[in-house]
């Protein structure tokens, strides 16, 4: 008897364990935000944010909520004219904030068959602080869809746009954003596509690619003492479409994406989920075999499918937003 009287320790050990891990991805939500100590003036000049893939979606909700909370904004797109009626909506919602536009191809940008310097031009004078990289997504359809099923030049493309033009753009810009006694935000906008679902091949691993570049950046600057924060958030499904999908408790609106994004600002990780929502899925998730997951996979396959179909019928193309129906089969 006495061999065994490790076993209630062990037991207890093993139970809190668990418990820990469970609750581990819950812990930021305990946390408030720190994205106050970024809206800094410098010499006068106000603080800035620019958020990347601002035309539309999960990036125009951003521009907005930083806006709302104390931010003037640069909103970066492909298309001058959308962002120009993208600028004057905002505007319009937020009096005391000042909106600027940014244009970039970056696909083209993030294989470098364009110039840099045209594109950053209208951030030369700024007291830039904040870097949302969120541009990306998946603009193909069918969305899901087998490795040898795309084209290499989609797959480049996707690529580009997901992983390297992000990337670039925050080794350009990190000397802008760091100072004496300025902190700064690098926030990249991530998907749980990350972890590598079938039928999301390329798309999941430019996801993972900035996690850990996240990751690697936020332990070097530390290692520098300097004090830049670099956030990854791993976001699910977003209502991107309320026409097509209302807003759910497991697929929140684009506002309410936004909020969560920016609340977990200096939870201090360098990559999280931010909304409780897509949390409580991925640790169900966690939890499921991988052959369970394959069925997973199967079933919103089918589900995918048929949304494709109506949204064609709508004339409503589904990939332009980032992350929008890149989910519940990952972890």
């Amino acid at each position: 008897m006495d061999s065994l009287e490790f076993l209630p320790t062990v037991g207890l050990i093993t139970l809190l364990a668990i418990a820990y891990n469970l609750s581990w991805p819950f812990f930021p939500f305990v946390r408030k935000s720190a994205l106050d100590r970024y809206r800094r003036t410098v010499n006068g000049r106000p603080a800035w944010a620019l958020v990347t893939g601002a035309s539309d979606g999960i990036g125009k909700g951003l521009a907005s909520e930083l806006a709302r909370r104390g931010f003037n904004v640069v909103i970066h797109g492909r298309n001058d004219v959308k962002l120009e009626g993208v600028r004057h909506d905002l505007a319009a919602r937020h009096p005391g904030r000042e909106f600027r536009i940014m244009v970039g191809d970056a696909v083209a940008l993030g294989t470098g068959a364009a110039p840099w310097d045209v594109m950053l031009a209208p951030l030369e004078t700024l007291n830039l602080s904040v870097l949302v990289n969120n541009v990306g997504g998946v603009p193909m359809v069918p969305i899901l869809r087998r490795l040898d099923e795309s084209t290499v030049g989609e797959i480049a493309d996707n690529v580009h746009m997901n992983a390297l033009f992000p990337t670039l753009l925050s080794s350009i810009l990190l000397p802008r954003l760091t100072g004496p006694g300025k902190p700064a935000l690098v926030l990249n906008v991530g998907s749980v596509a990350d972890v590598g679902p079938a039928l999301l091949s390329f798309y999941g691993g430019s996801k993972a690619f900035m996690n850990a570049l996240s990751t690697s950046m936020a332990e070097e600057l530390t290692l520098d003492g300097v004090d830049v924060e670099v956030l990854s958030v791993r976001v699910g499904p977003v209502a991107t479409r309320t026409e097509l999908m209302p807003p759910r408790v497991f697929w929140p609106s684009v506002e309410t994406m936004a909020q969560s994004i920016l609340d977990r600002v200096g939870c201090g990780r360098a990559v999280v989920v931010p909304y409780w929502g897509h949390a409580v899925p991925m640790l169900f998730l966690d939890l499921m075999p991988t052959m369970l997951r394959g069925e997973n996979t199967k079933l919103y396959e089918t589900d995918l499918s048929n949304k494709e179909k109506q949204a064609t019928q709508e004339r409503v193309y589904l990939g332009t937003c980032v992350n929008e129906m890149a989910v519940p089969l990952t972890k």
